[in-house]
């Protein structure tokens, strides 16, 4: 099957995807807006889409990190043209109806008889009656009559409350990275990891305020927050926190790190113990199951579209995004190094079971033909 995807960009959460698909001999071809310094291109180059850079006498503003990619108003005949010498069986498209470059596609589709499948993040079943979501979802997926999935079952947050019939569940994509169980030695100073954009919706200063009562307290710990700052105004965060971590003396118990390149992010998986997500607001994030893939226990804000792929207690923690109880549960790591290797090994068990990627393939094919 030829499958094109067509998306703000190559984001990290599509690359086993892509991989599986090449794996079972699919073309895969990706159509993308904008390009982030620490994308792996290695399985594959995406595109760029040709945006119009004036219209009559009026420039347009040039695409940068900031911009709202829904404005981006495609060049027509170069990117149908792109379209003519892909010839996809299938389009796979990310932001529903809102954005031009699916405008464009729908009248093109019209014309050629395309098969158009949508890529959301909006939750299976809502969690409450909520107007906004249900209007959302009629916009991207009912008024056009595509078939859409999701990665997001429910919002642990709201809970399911009520399904959507025109959404699929199909979690993402992840391979398994290890066999081996997580365990820390008696005197073995414990690694908390984190991963995630430096901005504020990601809660990364709450580590400032905890590595102060933990340093206080005398425990052995390392925190590593890996990031992007690929805006000026992430940059400004990264630096931001730079400053207080200089300030309160923690540059030895926190490490700041950016625009990490995906291809050499096991290594961080693999020095880590325990995997931390604190954000608010999330939408949806892959980071917490390719941590699971490492075998790392979780600690996971139930302010999170996917923090249903963490079992609470069993192979981590949900908690809400705030310094108390992610404190909490870091303490119960720190004060019982042994639930380490027991949430480790659930978080393996999960990625081979709930998470199996031949099963998510099967799920995805299957979708794809109905």
């Amino acid at each position: 099957m030829k499958i094109l995807f067509i998306a703000p960009r190559f984001h990290p959460n599509q690359i086993d995807l892509v991989r599986k698909l090449k794996e079972e001999n699919h073309e895969v071809f990706f159509l993308v807006l904008n390009f982030g310094p620490s994308e792996d291109h290695r399985l594959l180059k995406p595109q760029a889409i040709p945006v119009l850079k004036s219209i009559g006498k009026f420039n347009i503003e040039p695409l940068n990190n900031s911009m709202n990619y829904f404005k981006v108003l495609p060049h027509p005949s170069e990117y149908f043209r792109i379209l003519k010498n892909i010839k996809p069986d299938v389009v796979i498209l990310r932001g529903g109806m809102r954005s031009f470059y699916s405008k464009l596609l729908l009248g093109y589709s019209f014309r050629k008889n395309l098969k158009i499948i949508c890529y959301t993040q909006m939750p299976q079943y809502l969690g409450k009656k909520d107007l906004r979501k249900k209007l959302l979802n009629l916009f991207e997926t009912g008024v056009s009559q595509f078939k859409t999935y999701t990665p997001v079952k429910y919002n642990a947050k709201e809970g399911a409350f009520k399904k959507l019939n025109n959404l699929d569940y199909i979690p993402f994509f992840v391979y398994p990275n290890t066999k081996e169980i997580k365990e820390i030695s008696e005197n073995e100073k414990m690694h908390f990891l984190c991963i995630g954009k430096y901005e504020e919706r990601k809660n990364l200063k709450l580590f400032i305020q905890i590595a102060k009562a933990l340093k206080s307290a005398k425990f052995d710990f390392k925190i590593t927050i890996i990031g992007g700052a690929d805006s000026e105004k992430r940059l400004k965060y990264h630096d931001y926190l730079s400053s207080l971590i200089n300030e309160f003396d923690l540059s030895q118990e926190i490490i700041l790190l950016k625009n990490v390149l995906k291809k050499n992010m096991f290594k961080y998986f693999e020095a880590a113990h325990v995997f931390i997500l604190p954000s608010r607001n999330e939408p949806a994030s892959i980071s917490q199951l390719e941590a699971m893939s490492y075998g790392l226990p979780i600690i996971c804000s139930i302010d999170n579209g996917t923090a249903h792929y963490v079992k609470n207690e069993l192979n981590g923690f949900l908690v809400n995004p705030d310094q108390e109880e992610v404190l909490k549960a870091m303490n119960n790591y720190l004060l019982d190094p042994g639930l380490v290797a027991k949430h480790s090994f659930k978080s393996l068990e999960l990625v081979n079971s709930d998470f199996s990627i031949n099963s998510s393939y099967q799920k995805f094919i299957q979708f794809l033909k109905k």
